[in-house]
């Protein structure tokens, strides 16, 4: 389930970048619901350097960062960084 945050807050979620399978804190497929998929970060400058250390540590991993109105803001992969 998708979290609920504060506005001014920022939800991030990683993903296998050839799949788009949602994944864990850990980059294990998240399947059973007691699994921690995503991560609440105080502002977007956190979020995004956070997205950016995530993908230069596993390439395989692609990152959405979410308002706190579960919209878009970004795409962070190791190739580029989409702000939507």
């Amino acid at each position: 389930m998708f979290p609920k945050v504060e506005n001014g807050l920022f939800v991030l979620m990683r993903a296998e970048l050839a799949t788009g399978k949602i994944l864990d804190i850990f980059n294990n497929y998240a399947v059973k619901p007691d699994q921690e998929d995503y991560t609440i970060c105080e502002n977007i400058e956190i979020a995004l350097r956070l997205a950016k250390s995530i993908v230069q540590d596993n390439n395989k991993v692609e990152c959405y960062i979410y308002n706190s109105n579960d919209i878009v803001q970004y795409r962070v992969t190791i190739y580029e960084i989409e702000k939507y």
